[in-house]
């Protein structure tokens, strides 16, 4: 399976963990990446991806009958608006799970806030972070670090 296919799964397995008895009418996801500068190409051609997973699945009914919404904030591929951007998405658009960051430092910047907030960090990239070192419940990668695929176990 292919690095978008583990991707899509792992959003999938966590959307399909909540249960039914949630009592929003929709599932909303959101996301903080360079859709300017100098990630941009990259970053518009996975989020379009998404977008097409996300239709498949809300076209067949959504999650448990409930549409699955992306919430998407340009952070010009900076840490620090990546940063204020999840903050945003948590706290004013009460995002359930933020999708397709981007960056090691940028993810840094999020962590305080999933951390903050119990909210979810789905497929973030599989940089040398700290973000599957200490373990943390909120975040699913869908690779090990760098440094275990460069230098093994």
């Amino acid at each position: 399976m292919g690095s978008w296919g583990k991707t899509a799964a792992t959003l999938a397995f966590a959307l399909g963990t909540i249960g039914p008895g949630i009592a929003q009418a929709q599932i909303v996801i959101g996301q903080t990446a360079g859709f300017s500068g100098v990630v941009a190409a990259g970053v518009q051609e996975t989020t379009d991806g998404a977008k097409l997973y996300l239709d498949s699945v809300n076209a067949r009914g959504g999650v448990h009958g409930q549409k699955i919404e992306l919430v998407s904030l340009d952070d010009k591929f900076d840490p620090q608006l990546a940063g204020e951007n999840a903050r945003k998405l948590i706290e004013d658009q009460h995002v359930m799970a933020l999708f397709l960051t981007r960056g090691t430092p940028h993810n840094q910047a999020i962590l305080p806030h999933i951390n903050k907030h119990g909210v979810a960090l789905i497929a973030p990239p599989p940089g040398p972070w700290s973000c599957t070192s200490p373990f943390r419940k909120t975040c699913s990668t869908c690779a090990p670090p760098i440094s275990v695929r460069q230098n093994g176990p």
